[in-house]
């Protein structure tokens, strides 16, 4: 009893690695889920990465676009629609 009030963090400790050791195979299952959860997430991420570099040309090209369709269409006076 002693031994526990002098250690609780090496006691709960060596409780946590017995608890481990006894149900290796539900930890180890459990680990296995959990990567494949945080690797859909990963590829995801990568996804969108990859993706937001020529998205971001094709946004100035576009916003380069309309600046030059306001520039444009400013010649109308009141009477073009867009």
């Amino acid at each position: 009893m002693n031994l526990v009030k002098i250690h609780p963090v090496n006691t709960f400790f060596i409780g946590l690695v017995a608890l481990v050791i006894l149900n290796a195979s539900s930890f180890i299952s459990g680990a296995i889920s959990l990567f494949d959860v945080i690797s859909t997430l990963i590829y995801g991420a990568v996804i969108a990465f990859v993706l937001n570099v020529p998205m971001k040309k094709i946004e100035q090209y576009l916003v380069k676009l309309k600046v030059k369709g306001r520039v444009a269409s400013s010649d109308c006076h009141g009477t073009c629609f867009s």
